[in-house]
């Protein structure tokens, strides 16, 4: 008999179903928890992601005005582009203020898994490096754990997501405890024949001199899988017990 998710009681109720909310319902209803997931967003379809067509097939090579007059925020994002710019949200219809001096730049999705549908695809470990990182080089402050104390929890996520990548010995070299989980995506020729002249190289770093990138990183540069295997519309699969999960999306 059908139940009317909106009359029942909830244990827990998760707002947002990005990475962190998604997981969190995952792993709470896997404990049997009875968990209630609120998003505002639709939910999509495998035949929306086209983020590999190229520029000269979109209506306007991916430059569309909509963008331009509805997401002016959105559009540095990287990943905000013609084919998708409707799971961003609209920068006229959801205005924010910063200070003058500390000015950020909010980018956000409204649809079913979040951020996780257009992340970049390289998953790092932090390190001691960065969770100690004032007791190493004076900067900022220690974190209240240490690498020991998170390990085992990225074991969990990477081994159910399917991290891949070449093991290289960056693990080692940065204190973390293991390699790679998984093979890695086959190499372009390009690759191959520049590899051992890149690996005499200081490694670009597109995220900032201190981020996890040049210091922790688990899986080597590019690391990828298909970006529909970590959206949430995944998390929230047959791997809950059933009637733990109820999930409710595109609230007005």
């Amino acid at each position: 008999m059908f139940a009317d998710p909106l009359t029942q009681t909830y244990d827990v109720i998760v707002v947002g179903s990005g990475a962190t909310g998604g997981w969190a319902a995952k792993r709470l209803s896997e404990a049997g928890i009875r968990v209630a997931l609120l998003e505002a967003g639709r939910e999509v379809t495998p035949k929306e992601f086209t983020e590999h067509m190229p520029a000269f097939k979109l209506k306007y090579r991916n430059v569309s005005p909509e963008i331009v007059k509805t997401r002016p925020i959105q559009k540095q994002c990287y990943a905000c582009m013609e084919y998708n710019y409707d799971w961003f949200v609209n920068d006229l219809e959801n205005p924010y203020s910063t200070p003058k001096d500390k000015p950020f730049t909010w980018q956000r999705l409204r649809i079913l898994g979040g951020r996780t549908l257009v992340w970049g695809r390289q998953s790092y470990r932090m390190s001691d490096l960065d969770f100690k990182a004032y007791s190493h080089d004076g900067y900022g402050q220690d974190w209240p754990v240490s690498y020991k104390d998170i390990a085992p929890f990225y074991d969990i996520v990477e081994d159910y997501v399917g991290i891949s990548g070449a093991a290289e010995g960056n693990a080692a070299k940065r204190g973390l405890s293991r390699g790679v989980n998984f093979p890695p995506v086959k190499s372009a020729a390009s690759h191959i024949v520049a590899s051992p002249s890149v690996t005499q190289t200081a490694c670009f770093c597109p995220l900032g001199a201190r981020s996890a990138a040049c210091r922790a990183w688990v899986n080597s540069c590019g690391s990828t899988y298909p970006a529909s295997n970590l959206a949430t519309s995944v998390l929230l699969s047959s791997t809950y017990s059933p009637g733990t999960l109820r999930n409710r999306t595109s609230f007005p």
